[in-house]
């Protein structure tokens, strides 16, 4: 039922979607913010507005908390001093 339905949305496998750089993800999910933004703008009801404002929202979200784990992730992933570069 609902898997059928998705399945004949989009038959991509799920992870066609990881294949990006993080930085190209999240041009991704500011685009779908913005658009998010732009439909509740000219929505023709409160009740549609609202649920675009929502989306707009998770979406700023999923930014905000990916930024912040791809900055940990850089922290601690740094390179290290090698060995036969040490200081006298």
């Amino acid at each position: 039922m609902f898997g059928q339905g998705v399945d004949r949305l989009d038959p991509k496998p799920m992870g066609q979607f990881l294949t990006d750089l993080p930085e190209e993800r999240i041009a991704k999910y500011r685009l779908l913010a913005a658009h998010a933004h732009e439909s509740a703008r000219t929505a023709k009801s409160p009740e549609v507005k609202t649920a675009y404002m929502t989306m707009a929202v998770a979406w700023e979200t999923l930014i905000s908390e990916y930024e912040r784990a791809l900055d940990g992730m850089r922290s601690h992933t740094s390179p290290e001093p090698r060995p036969d570069h040490q200081p006298l």
